[in-house]
C-alpha cells in the first residue's frame, strides 16, 4: 500500500505530461489556423500558456501532503511565493504585458514562446502556487 502511493504522483506527472504535450500541440494548431484565416490573433490565447502549470502543481504536491502531516497551524511563505511566482509569470505571460524589461530583451522575440523556458516558466508558476504553503507548529 505504502508503495502505490510513492506511485500515484509519479504516474500522474506521465499522464499529464502526456495530456498536456498533446493539447499543446492542438491549440498550436488551432491558434495558427485561425490567425492566418481571420489575420487576427484570438484574445484567449493565454490558456496556452497554462497548460504546463498543472505539471508544477502536481510536484509540488509531494511537499504539501508531506506538510499536512504535521501539527500545527497552516502558514503561507509569501517571500518563497514571490521569489517564485512574479518572475515565472513575468517569463510565461510576457507577450500579455505592457511594459517591457530592457535586460530582458530576448523574450521579446516570437521564438522563445516555444522554447524551454517558457515552459519551465509555466511549470514554476504551477509550483510556485502549491509549494508555500506550510504547517508552523505551535509553541
Amino acid at each position: 500500500m505504502k508503495q502505490t502511493k510513492k506511485l500515484v504522483v509519479p504516474v500522474c506527472l506521465v499522464i499529464y505530461t502526456i495530456i498536456a504535450s498533446c493539447a499543446d500541440m492542438q491549440l498550436t494548431a488551432h491558434y495558427t489556423k485561425l490567425a492566418a484565416s481571420t489575420l487576427t490573433i484570438p484574445p484567449y490565447p493565454f490558456l496556452h500558456q497554462l497548460v504546463f502549470a498543472p505539471i508544477g502543481s502536481i510536484l509540488g504536491m509531494n511537499t504539501l501532503i508531506q506538510q499536512s502531516q504535521k501539527e500545527g497551524k497552516w502558514r503561507f511563505n509569501i517571500l518563497l511565493f514571490l521569489l517564485l511566482f512574479l518572475p515565472s509569470v513575468y517569463v510565461a505571460f510576457q507577450p500579455y504585458f505592457f511594459f517591457r524589461v530592457p535586460w530582458l530583451a530576448f523574450l521579446h522575440e516570437a521564438e522563445w514562446i516555444k522554447s524551454p523556458l517558457w515552459i519551465a516558466a509555466s511549470i514554476i508558476v504551477g509550483y510556485s502556487i502549491v509549494s508555500p504553503w506550510e504547517k508552523k507548529v505551535q509553541k
